[in-house]
């Protein structure tokens, strides 16, 4: 991230930034894990998406980011889903060649 100069930046957008790192962190670290590097980049990007399309006119004083990051994880369902449907096609496949 570009370095900010915090004194120039009211305390609330401080403590929003903050927020929204550590919720990106743990976002990005639970997607590395469960999905691998590459995935965990491409998520992190579908992560800033959601928080710019975040509706900011609610009026809450900090925005709730988990919000942001249930939708960034809806893709990576998608994805696990479509990953478990390709497993048991192999595994279909693989069961049927051995049985040739």
């Amino acid at each position: 991230m570009a370095e900010i100069d915090k004194l120039d930046m009211p305390r609330q957008e401080i403590h929003l930034l903050t927020l929204a790192e550590k919720e990106l962190a743990a976002f990005i670290r639970a997607v590395s894990e469960l999905f691998g590097a590459e995935q965990a980049r491409r998520s992190a990007l579908d992560w800033i998406k959601e928080l710019k399309l975040l509706d900011w006119s609610m009026g809450e004083e900090v925005p709730d980011l988990r919000q942001v990051t249930v939708r960034a994880s809806a893709g990576l369902c998608s994805l696990s889903m479509n990953l478990e449907k390709q497993t048991k096609r192999i595994q279909r496949r693989v069961s049927d060649e051995k049985f040739r």
